[in-house]
């Protein structure tokens, strides 16, 4: 792998952004750019993009090519300060294949974040724009798009591609997007895809993305089938109608910020949708975090509420807490101070799963795996 150090040439001062151009001889001094006002000269959207050049010329980050000879246009990019590892595909200005694994590439719709523009300055001051790989591979892969809302499409390669182009009208419409009935049959996809070429790729996003749609209407089907009468045998209290409501809606969801004032029943709601989704099998354990304050308040209220549970307050020392988490217990209390320490102690475990090439299903965990985009 071509490692390169973390770039420094980049410095702050007084309202302007000092970088080397790409000749190594030349200052350029970029105006800076206000965080919280548009310059009226800039569209909204030209604006975030303009800040994420922005941060990427003011804030190093260690650039390395995962293999310019077999891997064009693939790249690491790791931030020294929080550790973290992304992974970018970089094919040029403006194209569709561009992609990063951070979460601001995936929710912005902007098709760049700061890791692609530091990728895009680290070609240019390395002189490595003949060795960027623009044109898309040869291999077809199904991938989540991100640019108009995600949408699973496909990219047909030019290995078996009139093979290719048979299969996909049969699960994509003519635009390339995935019809939602095939989300029930996208295994059948794969295993049909890989019979016509060893090297199709079916990424994990993608596959996530599908699970989840399948998980939401299977959820939305069954919360149908919970009448009041039914709600209210979850708990140990009968609910009001505005409570019932609140758990179903975040049953459905399956993520929910509960926002009802102070004395509604906030805690009611969380407690009977964790119930719900523990009583049709959808979740094992329930993991609250909260103030340390609050961690006995929790569990006295969930005694209270729910029948026949055990709880389990984790605290004490590092190992001991650790032990808590790895047992079997229904609900766990955690502070918020306590879980932090232990993400920064232990990180979070991936299960190293892949698909075709494809790294572990937590991308968002941002492990150091790599292995390509479409």
């Amino acid at each position: 792998m071509d490692k390169q150090k973390v770039n420094k040439s980049s410095t702050k001062k007084k309202g302007t952004t000092k970088r080397k151009a790409s000749t190594g001889s030349q200052v350029v001094k970029i105006p800076k750019i206000s965080w919280v006002v548009k310059p009226q000269r800039m569209s909204l959207v030209e604006w975030q993009r303009a800040l994420r050049k922005q941060i990427a010329a003011e804030e190093p980050m260690a650039v390395a090519a995962v293999d310019e000879k077999n891997l064009p246009g693939e790249y690491e990019v790791r931030n020294p300060q929080t550790k973290q590892t992304y992974k970018v595909v970089y094919r040029g200005e403006g194209s569709q294949w561009n992609y990063c694994s951070c979460l601001d590439f995936k929710t912005s719709r902007l098709c760049t974040c700061k890791h692609i523009e530091s990728v895009k300055l680290w070609i240019a001051e390395n002189r490595r724009w003949r060795k960027v790989y623009q044109e898309p591979p040869t291999y077809t892969s199904v991938y989540l798009s991100y640019t108009e809302g995600r949408q699973v499409k496909i990219r047909v390669g030019s290995d078996h591609r009139e093979e290719f182009m048979q299969l996909a009208a049969q699960y994509f419409d003519a635009e390339g997007v995935m019809f939602p009935y095939a989300f029930d049959d996208y295994d059948k996809l794969m295993a049909e895809a890989v019979a016509i070429d060893s090297s199709f790729r079916f990424y994990e996003d993608a596959i996530d993305f599908i699970l989840e749609q399948r998980e939401r209407r299977f959820r939305s089907q069954l919360i149908k089938r919970y009448t009041d009468e039914r709600l209210d045998q979850l708990l140990t209290v009968t609910l009001y109608p505005y409570q019932r409501e609140g758990i179903r809606f975040a049953f459905e969801r399956g993520r929910t910020i509960i926002a009802d004032e102070m004395g509604l029943g906030k805690t009611i709601q969380a407690i009977g949708t964790a119930e719900l989704l523990r009583r049709e099998g959808m979740a094992e354990q329930v993991l609250i975090v909260c103030p340390t304050s609050l961690k006995y308040q929790w569990q006295r209220e969930i005694e209270r509420f729910v029948r026949n549970v055990d709880t389990l307050v984790i605290e004490g020392n590092p190992l001991k807490r650790k032990e808590q988490y790895a047992s079997d217990v229904p609900y766990k209390i955690v502070s918020y101070n306590c879980m932090s320490n232990d993400v920064k102690m232990w990180g979070l475990a991936t299960d190293g799963n892949t698909h075709h090439g494809r790294g572990t299903a937590t991308e968002e965990l941002e492990n150091a795996d790599f292995d390509g985009r479409p």
